[in-house]
């Protein structure tokens, strides 16, 4: 089984956005092949075998180790390659190295507790403590803007005792998300109501399953698959030759928590786009509303109702 604190180890320079990960999970094992095209490894493209290494190492990678990988996007074969071979020098010295605190791992500063400190010197001292953070490699990602004394108390009494592996590779971050440790629930339904619209827009409909629940549950009913669920979207999507201007508006979000662990929430408010079909162009505006469950660690998309969409 991986360490699961692999997966907060990020190499700086292939930091990538949420939902454009390259990795599920961050445990790698690598072999490097230094095979010549001449001698017959496999063919006269220096690229092409680079690209095949890369791919028969996370075959091995998947078949030894439950590797799971993502698209790498834009990512030459070349980077590919460099970015997997410093995981795996994470992961030869993670095997040894021991685990320590973060307070441990930036080596036990005085820090004063945010109650020694007056209000109107947190920001500047919020600051100061996320630059030492970072020059140690650990950084804490915070995605939506945050009282300076609420994160200052969660950096010392809260991401100082979060175990680590004792571990330094020049250019190797360990990143944290403040959202892990308390979510934002509501934002996090603006974020997917805001990705399923752009999708919807742009035509690319088909990259949405991270954000559709295991099955869709019908108005009357019936229940799709998530795989129908996103074929029956593209299916109406392709209604349209293209989608401009799209806006809306979320005027009410709701969530609540089930017993038995099960979250249950949705968005709803008021959207306009252009719409162009066979038949032509017009507007498209109207209410909408879109249900979502949540068995963790997200908020993932069940039904809808869309003006322009039909069930």
């Amino acid at each position: 089984m991986f360490s699961l604190l692999t997966r907060f180890f990020i190499f700086s320079m292939f930091v990538l956005s949420i939902g454009q990960r390259p990795f599920k999970n961050l445990n790698t094992f690598i072999m490097k092949q230094d095979k010549n095209p001449a001698e017959g490894s496999f063919n006269t493209d220096p690229q092409e075998n680079i690209r095949i290494e890369n791919d028969i190492l996370k075959l091995k990678m998947q078949a030894e180790y439950g590797a799971s990988f993502g698209s790498f996007g834009d990512l030459s074969p070349e980077a590919e390659r460099d970015f997997l071979q410093m995981v795996m020098a994470f992961e030869k010295m993670g095997k040894d190295a021991p685990a320590v605190s973060v307070y441990e791992f930036i080596g036990k500063p005085v820090i004063r507790k945010k109650d020694e400190i007056p209000e109107e010197e947190l920001p500047q001292a919020l600051l100061q403590l996320r630059e030492l953070l970072s020059e140690n490699g650990i950084c804490l990602e915070v995605f939506r803007e945050s009282d300076p004394g609420v994160l200052y108390h969660f950096i010392t009494d809260e991401l100082f005792q979060e175990q680590i592996q004792d571990i330094r590779i020049p250019g190797m971050v360990c990143v944290f998300n403040y959202e892990d440790f308390h979510p934002n629930h509501e934002m996090e339904l603006h974020d997917a109501t805001a990705e399923i619209f752009y999708s919807w827009e742009n035509n690319k409909l088909d990259s949405l399953s991270f954000v559709l629940a295991e099955f869709a549950v019908l108005a009357d009913g019936c229940m799709l698959s998530r795989d129908q669920f996103r074929d029956k979207m593209i299916e109406q999507r392709n209604r349209y030759e293209l989608i401009t201007g799209l806006e809306f508006k979320i005027g009410k979000t709701s969530f609540e928590w089930l017993e038995e662990g099960l979250g249950l929430g949705f968005t709803e408010g008021m959207i306009k786009y252009q719409a162009k079909s066979a038949e032509g162009e017009n507007t498209v505006e109207g209410s909408f509303k879109l249900y979502f469950c949540n068995q963790g660690p997200s908020w993932q998309l069940t039904f809808f109702y869309l003006p322009g969409f039909q069930w």
